[in-house]
This record gives structure tokens, sequence and C-alpha cells, in this order.
């Protein structure tokens, strides 16, 4: 960045040099407030403004998953200033404006066609795709993008997970339920690890939390969720809206696991997106030779089936011909009541390999 820059909060008399800049009547700058707006001057002129709004869930009201979090509405950088670090500068200054405001995390609605720069930049500087896809806003096509800027906690990829028998010696003393989930557990039933894990996913009943939580001393525990994690204190309980909390161990710093919070309780199993769907525990999972508790294969398949990522297909393709008749039939039901167009139904039913 050239040494005559400098990015200030804007005043009332920036605004209309902003607007006349990058202004138009679709975009955000013309309605835009001073205490939201960050403006960068070089040589005397308006080089580059970044608008950050304290509540991206008021941006787009209609949708309920978003965040109560900070995020970047609109960023840009006059032609003649581009290419001497100002965009990335105004990122920063944005960040450290979201942390004045106590946020942890700092997201950008990235335009996808019209901007492919802004996009670009947040690449470079941590900002991660939320993974939901393109959204519109006024016309223009767009992706939310996310980074952690809390300096305490890991960004959302830095996993260094335990494996499950770290967790069994972790969890060796505590008198409450629990089962290694996701693809690990597909892995304990295979009884070989089949491919890489990125995480280490657990289930616990949400009324035996409190057991698990008192073998994690030392750790800190946030709920996770619509794309955004919140700190759990000690006395405090995860709300009734958060089904996850992640594991960090603040000596690495790194995210170690992922706690599933289960409907039912102690011997009943209940699937939280249809409580319906349920059957007692002693059924529902499994123990390697070595005693490390798992979920069943068709439980696990019934959670991946509504994403269906690439790694969800390649688990179900590895699981199915090892699947017994009961366990296909029971997750054909399950799937009948949830999602009864799935492809994963027809081969359910009909490869007996």
């Amino acid at each position: 960045m050239a040494a005559e820059t400098t990015i200030r909060p804007a005043n009332p008399d920036d605004l209309a040099a902003v607007d006349a800049a990058f202004g138009g009547p679709e975009t955000p700058w013309r309605k835009a407030d001073a205490s939201t707006l960050l403006v960068a001057y070089t040589d005397g002129e308006v080089s580059g403004a970044v608008l950050v709004h304290p509540d991206l869930s008021r941006i787009e009201p209609a949708d309920p998953d978003l965040p109560h979090s900070p995020a970047i509405q609109a960023l840009a950088v006059a032609p003649a200033y581009r290419r001497l670090g100002i965009g990335a500068a105004l990122v920063r200054a944005a960040e450290e404006l979201a942390r004045s405001w106590n946020g942890q995390m700092l997201w950008v609605l990235a335009p996808v066609s019209t901007d492919e720069a802004v996009t670009g930049l947040a690449d470079r500087l941590g900002y991660e795709d939320w993974g939901n896809g393109i959204r519109e806003r006024a016309g223009t096509p767009y992706r939310l993008l996310v980074k952690i800027i809390d300096p305490e906690l890991p960004g959302f990829d830095r996993w260094d997970a335990w494996d499950p028998r770290n967790v069994a010696g972790l969890l060796a003393g505590v008198d409450a339920t629990w089962w290694v989930a996701g693809g690990w557990a597909l892995d304990l039933w295979h009884g070989e690890q089949t491919r890489p894990h990125e995480d280490l996913e657990i289930a616990v009943p949400r009324e035996r939390f409190d057991l698990v939580r008192a073998a994690l001393d030392g750790y800190r525990l946030y709920t996770a969720g619509n794309g955004q994690v919140r700190p759990v204190g000690p006395a405090d309980q995860p709300p009734l809206d958060r089904h996850q909390v992640w594991v960090c161990d603040p000596t690495v710093p790194a995210w170690r696991m992922d706690v599933f919070l289960d409907a039912g309780d102690a011997d009943t199993w209940a699937f939280r997106r249809d409580p319906e769907i349920r059957g007692r525990r002693v059924d529902l999972h499994g123990r390697t030779d070595d005693g490390i508790p798992y979920l069943r294969p068709e439980v696990v398949l019934l959670h991946k089936a509504r994403l269906l990522r690439d790694k969800d297909r390649d688990d179900f393709d590895r699981a199915l011909p090892a699947l017994s008749g009961q366990s296909r039939r029971w997750l054909d039901a399950a799937l009948a009541r949830t999602l009864p167009d799935h492809p994963w139904r027809q081969e359910l039913t009909t490869d007996r390999s």
C-alpha cells in the first residue's frame, strides 16, 4: 500500500465522495451509514471503501439461518489505485472494526461474476466459502465467505482431530453413554480405516452432556451452527437450537472433536429431524473388539443422506455391500419419511450383492 494512503472511519462529508466514486442507484454505498463505513484516501482522493454491517441477519432478514455476526457488505478500490494493497488493508481494517463490536467472525458477501477480485482477495486473507451455494441480492449473485477473527479461536478448517482411541481413553471413566459418529463410525464398523478423516464426531444424549463435559477440563467448548461458534461456559447449557459442541485445544490451538447432542435418552435413540424415527440404542449401536462404541452404519448414513457430499456418496458405496437386509430396510424406511426421493432408496432395495 502506498505510504500516502490512510484508512479511517467515514464522517458524513465522506458519504457523497464515496457515492460519487463507487455508487449507483442499486449499490449499498448510496444508503451507507458513516458509522459502518471505512474510507481509504490516497493523495487526497478516495481510493477505496469498505461497508461493514454489524449484523448479517439484518441484511437478509428473510433467511433465518444467517447468523448475528458482522459482515462486509461492499468493498471497492478505485481502478487507478488497484494492486497497491489497499483492498487487503481495507479488509483488515474491517476485521478490527468487527472485533471492536465483539465479533468472533466476519462474513463477506462476495459477488460471483461481477467482481472476482473480491473473492480472490478474501481467499488470500483466509476467508472460506460457507458452502451454501449461490445467493442473490438486488439482482447480484454472490457467495457467503467467512473467517474467524477472534485471536483465541482456530480457523474453521484448523482441525487436529483425535482418533477414536484417544477419545475412548479420555472418556473411560465417564458414566455416560456416548458413541463415535460420522465417517469414523463407519470405519470402526468396517474394522479398518477406509479414508482420511479431517475431524472426529461423537454423539451423546443432550441430557448427559454434563458428564462428558466434566472429562474435558482444560479444553474450551463452543457451540457450532449456522456458520458461527459461541463459547459454552462451565455453568452454561448449550442452547436448544444448537446441536453440536466443538472441542478446542488451546495449547495447539486446533479443534479436536465435534460432540453431537442427541435427541432421546440413555436408552432410546431418536432422529433429531424426525423424532418419530427412533429405536433402542442397544439395537442401533455397535462396539469394536476393544470396546469403542459407535453408531451403526444405517444411522450414520441417515445423517449423511441430507448433504450428499462426495465423501458421503463414497461412504454409502463402501457400506452398501456389507449392510444386512435389516439395516437396508431400516434406512430405506427412514429415508421414505424424511427424503422420499433420495437416490439411495433404489439402491437399498435392488442391490443385494
